[in-house]
């Protein structure tokens, strides 16, 4: 079916980005969240995290918590439990133009969504990030996908507001903005 075809290639990058060479040279983003991620687990800092030169953590803790609570039963954060978070929302993304999609126009159509989006240069790089990227596009478009169930269906708000406020704890309230966009 095109659900286990969508979890068994999202797997497989998965896969493919865990077994290549670690990669943070990206300015100092995933060391930073690596970091984060150790303060929480090592220091017990689980509300504001500091990273490795002392500096107070520059986003919200959605990201750190996740990856920290993975890590939790190996006592240590460890690439894959770096990875997971942003892999798992990826995941998630796919599955949500894969449902959307098939429930507005077509099996086909949800299916060629999650299919293009999970081979597309942002899937694959979302994937192979520690850092909060694809936790941030999965709140995001919930946020926006049930903002708009709540518009047109003129039923509670209630999962856009919990969507939002993931998305809040994401990044900041940039979710809430960029969610609510589509409304217009």
């Amino acid at each position: 079916t095109a659900l286990a075809l969508i979890v068994a290639l999202a797997a497989g990058l998965f896969v493919v980005s865990y077994l290549a060479p670690a990669n943070l040279a990206d300015d100092y983003h995933q060391e930073r969240a690596a970091s984060y991620v150790m303060d929480a687990l090592l220091n017990g800092n689980w509300i504001c995290q500091y990273g490795a030169y002392g500096e107070v953590s520059s986003k919200p803790p959605l990201f750190t918590w996740l990856a920290a609570l993975v890590s939790l039963p190996f006592g240590r954060a460890t690439w894959f439990t770096l990875l997971l978070p942003g892999a798992l929302a990826t995941l998630g993304i796919s599955l949500l133009l894969l449902g959307s999609g098939r429930q507005s126009f077509g099996w086909r159509a949800g299916f060629l969504a999650a299919l293009i989006y999970l081979a597309s240069p942002l899937g694959l790089r979302q994937i192979a990030l520690a850092r909060i990227d694809g936790l941030f596009s999965l709140t995001v478009a919930l946020t926006a996908l049930a903002g708009f169930v709540a518009w047109q269906d003129r039923k509670s708000w209630i999962w856009f507001w919990l969507a939002a406020a993931a998305a809040t704890l994401t990044k900041g309230p940039l979710g809430l903005l960029l969610g609510s966009l589509g409304l217009l």
